[in-house]
């Protein structure tokens, strides 16, 4: 598949922008996710589960309150790329259960 244009050489044709930003989290917030991870830990949590709570869990806050449209663009982006099966996909559900 080639798609062509007539457009100046240098020209941008896709420019990527984040859908979501998170905020550099506070020390608070920081102890609170190290406390939850290791809490995990302390319920033989899987690893992958343990990982994504210390690295994702700021980003999963900004996206709990994050505007509808934007929800719907990331959901839209985990659908069409997501391996159903994956061990990734089996630890955000441990993580899920764990969060909730």
């Amino acid at each position: 598949l080639v798609a062509t244009v007539d457009v100046p050489v240098d020209t941008p044709m896709l420019v990527e922008a984040p859908l979501l930003a998170t905020p550099r989290a506070s020390k608070t917030l920081q102890h609170q996710v190290a406390s939850f991870a290791a809490a995990l830990r302390a319920t033989n949590a899987s690893p992958l589960a343990v990982l994504l709570a210390e690295r994702w869990l700021v980003v999963v806050r900004e996206f709990a309150t994050a505007p509808e449209n934007t929800q719907d663009a990331v959901l839209g982006l985990q659908n069409e790329f997501s391996i159903p099966n994956g061990p990734m996909p089996r630890a955000v559900a441990e993580l899920a259960k764990a969060v909730h």
